[in-house]
């Protein structure tokens, strides 16, 4: 089966066959047609070392957000192709009508491969965390997150947010930026529903006079921005080192990036960190 996808993706086909792509397909077209006798072996499979990886599939949906675009998306990758899974019995394993095969497991790929992996991470998180909010679980993730290689994504953050999860880390981030009920409707004040904030939250919730139209404000969930190399944009953190005397104080800073304006097509990016020594905890945008 000639097709458009890698060829070293996995499917599953109502009729036994292999998929190639379309130059494989010439080469072995080409042998058939050349020789009496045609034949070939199918061998063992092996693992084989992919230096490249992790990379975000091609067909995995893009950022920048749509709604808002000031707050990066997505927001962290994790493992969701070629995921063996739990599949149901009710269901073809091909999703081809008329395969009426069926088994307890499948190989797939998808969003929906990759999310449990991100709600596992999470449910280990709040394993040694009962207390942390939604928000604090979801900054663990973002900010201990493994980077993954600019140079194999053109669209750099847009492509696998703040990089692929990382449940070791993020059991332990040593900083976290939380969120409340009261952050998110200021963000949607700034977003612009001044006057239909009530219909969103479902109570009596009122903007404040001075809401102008940007969630910039919104710290807690701001992703922020380091420049990569090479770039006339400057960056600058105030204050540059925040000091903690007990558990969950909480300090502020303000990041400037200042510079001549860029391009259309410019997407400059990099990392704040603030580390202790011990915990590193990453800001991407």
């Amino acid at each position: 089966m000639v097709t458009l996808f890698d060829s070293n993706d996995s499917f599953a086909y109502p009729l036994p066959a292999i998929s190639v792509d379309t130059s494989k397909a010439k080469i072995l077209m080409d042998y058939v047609n050349k020789t009496r006798n045609p034949a070939a072996n199918i061998h063992k499979s092996e693992a084989v070392f992919d230096p490249t990886a992790p990379v975000v599939a091609s067909v995995s949906s893009r950022g920048p957000s749509l709604i808002t675009g000031d707050i990066l998306k997505p927001d962290l990758s994790a493992p969701g192709v070629e995921i063996l899974a739990a599949w149901s019995m009710n269901a073809s394993i091909s999703d081809y009508e008329g395969d009426n095969r069926s088994a307890n497991y499948n190989i797939i790929s998808g969003t929906s491969s990759s999310c449990p992996h991100v709600t596992a991470v999470a449910a280990y998180v709040k394993s040694f965390h009962p207390n942390w909010s939604p928000a604090a679980i979801m900054s663990a993730l973002i900010t201990t997150a493994s980077p993954m290689n600019p140079s194999y994504h053109p669209d750099a953050e847009l492509a696998y947010g703040a990089g692929q999860a990382n449940p070791i880390k993020a059991r332990s981030p040593g900083l976290v930026y939380d969120a409340g009920a009261s952050d998110y409707v200021r963000m949607l004040c700034n977003q612009g529903y001044i006057t239909t904030i009530g219909l969103i939250t479902g109570d009596n919730s009122t903007c404040p006079k001075d809401s102008n139209g940007s969630p910039r404000d919104l710290i807690t969930l701001q992703s922020l921005s380091l420049i990569d190399s090479g770039s006339t944009l400057q960056v600058t953190v105030n204050p540059n080192v925040l000091s903690f005397t007990k558990l969950y104080q909480k300090q502020k800073f303000v990041v400037t990036v200042s510079g001549p304006p860029l391009s259309y097509y410019s997407n400059p990016s990099a990392s704040i960190i603030w580390s202790d020594g011990k915990h590193d905890m990453r800001m991407d945008e």
